[in-house]
């Protein structure tokens, strides 16, 4: 298949696009639209027939060229969407959070390709609206929940706030989460979605400004002063929570009013918004209610998982066999985070002296992992292990891993699958043979090993 580029976009600078055919075709060229497959439709001609009704679906958007109509509109590079919106026939179209422009029925005032473009536009309008909300609701939500959950697991709450890396870390990754948390909720990993490179486009577009404008907006806000007078304003996890659910909130308003501020006919704009027609479908009713139970998950998990690598915690697996009185032979005992699983494998969750050899093998309330917030230790070590196995690497983080515009689908395919890293604690295997040998042939302690031979940042 052939591409084309959008090589001046502020936004995605290397963004390939599938090419139109009829990109250079001349916008006032009456075309055929083939609509088979519609039911009570045959050939139309939408510029003849512009108030026809078709039903909506991404396909239509193709058939009505829509893509090389906006790519070549007359003046569409200088005007943007409410003055286009205005000049045929929508004078109170205003997009932007917190607006709902309403296009209105096909031609009562907009006719023909217009209508459906500002239909595309209401429905992307609809969709930031929703990510705005739901992130507004789950940082609200969490704000109660996290200062309740750093009590529950944390001897000395007050070290989250005593280094740069604990409390720059927590929260940029309540920060960097709710991209995943969009692909997540938007699509089935199976969905056509996938294959259409005009919303995958737009949307990893939402998570590379996202994460790259949050991270500067964190630095200004967090950085005040010298020392341990920059972390004057973030006293508490509230405060930061409050802080994280602004990153997140402002960002998503700044990249909709700079999309509602682009020309038309820019990628930046409404040409760029709509590639392959997706937004021309509602948005479906429950994705507001799925993402925001993705965020709270996402934001509990990666918290949780904060608050442990601030007491230098790992999973250990393989360190003991499996035969005790606990589930499947685990350890029995409320202040041990143990698991074995079929394999007969043991895997406990353990902590390590940060500037010695030491190992301590239990969790401050280490029950309340499942019997307060439902974590057992199968979920919370199986998910971190099957992270480190898939990606190759300690604590993998999607944000830090694709720090590039240039994405396959395949990658793509794996930021939607973003919740199979939610909690990413490192691993040490000691079924690794040259781990199993030093382990059984020299006096080094379990920190020792998986430190200085596994190489676990411990």
């Amino acid at each position: 298949m052939s591409t084309s580029s959008f090589p001046d976009s502020p936004f995605y600078p290397n963004l390939t696009l599938p090419a139109n055919p009829s990109r250079e075709v001349s916008c006032e060229k009456q075309l055929n639209i083939s609509t088979s497959g519609i039911p009570g439709h045959g050939l139309i001609n939408i510029d003849k027939e512009p108030c026809r009704k078709i039903p909506l679906t991404p396909t239509l958007w193709s058939q009505l060229r829509m893509n090389a109509y906006l790519d070549n509109y007359p003046g569409g590079s200088n005007i943007n969407l409410q003055e286009y919106a205005s000049e045929v026939g929508a004078t109170d179209f205003s997009p932007g959070i917190g607006e709902h422009p309403y296009t209105g029925q096909l031609c009562e005032t907009v006719k023909g390709r217009d209508w459906y473009a500002l239909v595309a536009a209401q429905n992307w309008n609809s969709f930031v609206n929703s990510l705005y909300d739901a992130s507004g609701y789950a940082f609200g939500v969490m704000a109660g929940i996290i200062p309740e959950m750093l009590i529950d697991f944390e001897k000395d709450p007050t070290r989250v706030y005593k280094t740069a890396a604990s409390y720059i870390g927590l929260v940029t990754t309540w920060v960097t989460c709710f991209p995943g948390c969009i692909f997540s909720s938007w699509a089935p990993i199976d969905s056509p979605m996938f294959d259409s490179l005009g919303e995958i486009a737009w949307i990893s577009l939402v998570g590379v400004l996202y994460v790259s404008t949050s991270f500067a907006f964190i630095n200004s806000v967090i950085f005040v002063g010298a020392g341990e007078d920059r972390f004057q304003r973030g006293a508490n996890i509230a405060t930061m929570m409050a802080e994280a659910q602004r990153a997140v909130q402002s960002t998503i308003s700044n990249i909709t009013q700079n999309v509602a501020n682009s020309p038309i006919s820019h990628p930046g704009g409404l040409a760029g918004i709509n590639r392959d027609g997706s937004f021309l479908d509602e948005i479906p009713s429950n994705f507001q209610n799925k993402l925001q139970r993705e965020l709270e998950l996402a934001l509990k998990l990666k918290s949780l998982a904060k608050f442990w690598r601030v007491q230098n915690a790992f999973i250990v697996r393989g360190s003991d066999p499996c035969i005790f009185s606990g589930e499947n032979g685990a350890f029995d005992d409320e202040k041990k985070i143990s698991y074995c699983g079929e394999d007969n494998i043991m895997m406990n969750i353990v902590r390590a002296e940060k500037n010695g050899t030491g190992y301590d093998p239990t969790i401050h309330h280490a029950s309340l992992a499942e019997s307060k917030y439902g974590y057992s230790p199968k979920f919370l070590t199986t998910l971190a292990w099957e992270c480190q196995s898939k990606h190759g690497v300690f604590e993998y983080n999607w944000s830090t891993s694709y720090n590039t515009t240039n994405r396959s689908h395949s990658e793509l395919r794996d930021l939607a699958k973003a919740g199979d890293c939610y909690f990413n604690l490192p691993v040490c295997d000691l079924t690794r043979p040259e781990l199993k040998i030093l382990r059984q042939s020299t006096r080094k302690t379990l920190t020792q090993i998986c430190r200085e031979e596994g190489g676990l940042p411990i």
